[in-house]
């Protein structure tokens, strides 16, 4: 059954991701840096509009992202990329409720309407993904351009991996299914757009796994991913994103890390 994360944000909320073997180390190197009172967050950016933007001509925003008015991104980061790009990885911001932006990043100073994303948020000593997206369709309750998504899942149990799927696919805003061809059937069934599936657990085996992303209703594969293969307890999801009427928003499927 479709999750509705508009109403998300509490500690116990949902969430995501991950890849490599030697991720889950990596994620605890970065962590150990972390005050126990801090957030710590992912910034994506899935926002598929071409303006605004810094670049001539226009190919969409790169942008940074702040938490309280203190800038979290090392880097700016660009459609279809991901702050920290390490596999595992999370920034520490101020927790409680806090004020979140996404802003353009531009050498020589912000202009109007580069703020793209400013709402108030309540972010918990946990995991949280934060996502910028188109506001329509299905808009977002308080900031139209922003999704944050607290991560919290069960360590899969050994010789096991966990896996979701999540659509942000912003047009055409089809209702989606995420088909496993090694396990017969959908790992995602009927996810709507801003939407994510529970969790499946799945066994770890040598094999590889090719992922479909299919139009629900049908058998017609939109996207391939090839060659995915689990790692005993991960937790992996996979991210749906793009748009056919936006010229190099090509529909893709890619995923990170939550542990």
């Amino acid at each position: 059954m479709t999750k509705r994360i508009f109403s998300i944000l509490t500690v116990g909320s949902l969430l995501l991701f991950a890849c490599n073997k030697n991720d889950l180390n990596e994620q605890h190197q970065g962590w150990q840096f972390h005050n126990t009172a801090d957030a710590q967050v992912k910034f994506i950016i899935a926002y598929t509009a071409l303006t605004p933007s810094a670049a001539t001509p226009a190919s969409g925003p790169t942008g940074d992202l702040f938490v309280n008015g203190v800038k979290v991104t090392a880097t700016p980061v660009a459609y279809g990329s991901l702050y920290p790009a390490l596999g595992g990885a999370f920034a520490a911001c101020a927790s409680g409720l806090v004020n979140i932006k996404a802003i353009v990043n531009r050498t020589g100073g912000n202009i109007a309407g580069d703020t793209l994303a400013n709402g108030n948020y309540q972010l918990g000593p946990t995991t949280h993904s934060i996502i910028l997206v188109d506001p329509n369709p299905n808009p977002t309750p308080l900031s139209p351009n922003l999704l944050v998504v607290g991560e919290s899942v069960s360590m899969p149990a050994y010789g096991k991996y966990k896996i979701r799927f999540m659509n942000m696919i912003a047009g055409p805003a089809d209702t989606l299914n995420l088909y496993s061809r090694r396990l017969g059937g959908n790992i995602g069934t009927s996810i709507v757009y801003k939407n994510l599936s529970p969790w499946v657990e799945m066994p770890v085996t040598s094999l590889s796994d090719t992922l479909e992303l299919r139009k629900a209703g049908t058998t017609t594969s939109i996207i391939n991913m090839n060659s995915f293969v689990g790692a005993t307890s991960r937790s992996y999801t996979i991210l749906a994103r793009g748009n056919t009427s936006v010229s190099g928003r090509t529909r893709t499927l890619t995923s990170y890390i939550s542990q």
